[in-house]
């Protein structure tokens, strides 16, 4: 089972987006079950994009981190038996000025 992990970043001082981050995911699940980091893959317009596999329905909650520039961001939401989802849209933002 896998879901599609999708987070934008963009500068905090100008909203410009970046296509030069360095942009992983990792998640916790249920019973402590642990996934990642796994590296998304930029798509262009500071969006960034990967498949996550999952071994268990239930609440994930996943922390994004962008490396390169520094920003985090996280999300969670639930899986069940059977469904591929994507989980919200999450926007990493970097503090610093472009």
């Amino acid at each position: 089972m896998s879901v599609t992990a999708r987070a934008r970043v963009v500068f905090a001082n100008d909203q410009h987006p970046t296509d030069a981050a360095t942009v992983t995911v990792a998640g916790v699940g249920p019973n402590g079950a642990q996934v990642g980091p796994t590296p998304l893959t930029p798509v262009g317009n500071g969006e960034y994009e990967g498949l996550v596999a999952v071994p268990a329905t239930g609440d994930w909650s996943f922390q994004f981190t962008s490396t390169t520039p520094a920003a985090t961001a996280a999300s969670s939401f639930g899986v069940s038996s059977g469904t591929v989802g994507t989980p919200p849209s999450t926007e990493p933002r970097r503090a610093a000025t472009s």
